[in-house]
Order: C-alpha cells, then structure tokens, then sequence
C-alpha cells in the first residue's frame, strides 16, 4: 500500500488511488512470479495426516490453475518456470537488474517483446528463456571486461563450501589476488598501513630515542 500511502483518504482520491494500484500489480509477470514465489516457498510436510495433505493439493491446484490462466499456452509457462528457477539461484543484484530492464522494456511496449535469431518475434507478456540467456550472456561479457571482476573472491563462497569441498576450493584460491587491492600509504605495498614493517620500525626508533 506504500503506491498509494501519500494519498489524502477522499472521495477525489478513489480512481487515483485505483489507477495507481492497477498500474503498479495489475501485470501478468508480476503476478505469475508471486505464484512461482509461492509455490517455490511450500515446505515438505512434516506431519502426514489427512488435512495437511488435502490442504497442500488444494494449494497446489489453485496455484497450478492460476498460472494456466494467466499464461497463454503450455509454452508460456514452462518458459516462466524455468526463467524464475534460473534466477532463483542468481545473485540479488543480477535479479535486480533484470527485473528492472524488464520492467523498463513492458513499460516502452506495454508487453515483452522476445528475440530469435536477430529478429523480433510476436509480443509476449513474458520473458522467454532465449532472452533472459542472451542478457545473462551480455552482463557475464560485461563482467569480464571490467578490470578485477574475474578474479574470484572467496569469501562470497565461504558459507557454501563444507568440509572436504571447502579445503580443497581455499587450497586452489588461497595464491589468488584479492578483489580489492589494499596499498599501504606508507611503503605502497599490498597491507594495511597498521601492518606495516617500515611504521612498526619507525615506532621501534622512536620509543629508544
């Protein structure tokens, strides 16, 4: 309710405060990718019994049907399931810039409007995997080119890697260069001027004067 929070609460305000709502969630992607987050979201079963079983398929049988009728063929929503799992497992700002050119490019043409082989195809209400490959292909080309991305930093790995896999990945990294190159202003090395040879010798010459 935030689209419509800075609204005084009038009469007048009713079809401004309708028109904004309808604007902002009254589009297909953004409704079939809350019916994939909820669906995404169910828990397995902890206790069988009869109710829990019956609410999970009625769940499920709602969510499924919602979808269908939002899609406009079999293609349209296995298309949508395997975007929305492929960017599940992405970063939170790959998802974002995704979403954001997304939401630029149905704001332009009122509909997503997919590509293949170099040339334009049918408007569509939804991304088509071709397309969300060939920008994930652009941002990963992108990365590349800018100087010190490659490189891998290894604390972003640090709480997936367990056991034997997080000995052998931090024996594989452990020579390569950080992301970020801390210099010490001092003697221009790669360290913090705090652990610098040449201040804790000028320390040493000044506490035996």
């Amino acid at each position: 309710m935030r689209t419509i929070a800075h609204l005084p609460l009038k009469g007048d305000n009713y079809p401004i405060a309708w028109k904004k709502l309808r604007d902002t969630y009254d589009k297909p992607c953004y409704q079939l990718n809350l019916l994939l987050d909820k669906l995404a979201e169910l828990q397995p079963i902890k206790v069988l019994n009869a109710d829990s079983l019956d609410s999970r398929v009625k769940a499920i049988h709602l969510t499924f049907f919602a979808m269908r009728k939002l899609t406009q063929s079999d293609t349209d929503l296995i298309e949508a399931l395997m975007c929305h799992r492929l960017l599940q497992t992405l970063d939170m700002e790959t998802r974002k810039l995704w979403e954001e050119q997304l939401a630029y490019r149905e704001s332009q043409t009122g509909s997503v409007r997919t590509e293949t082989g170099g040339q334009s195809t049918a408007a569509s209400p939804y991304p088509k995997m071709v397309d969300l490959v060939s920008w994930l292909n652009c941002r990963r080309d992108g990365l590349r080119s800018i100087k010190g991305c490659g490189t891998i930093e290894r604390s972003c790995v640090k709480t997936s890697l367990k056991g034997k896999a997080a000995r052998a990945f931090y024996a594989a990294t452990k020579s390569l260069p950080s992301k970020i190159k801390r210099r010490c202003g001092l003697c221009s090395q790669e360290h913090f001027i705090g652990a610098c040879p040449e201040l804790k010798k000028k320390k040493s010459q000044g506490s035996t004067r």
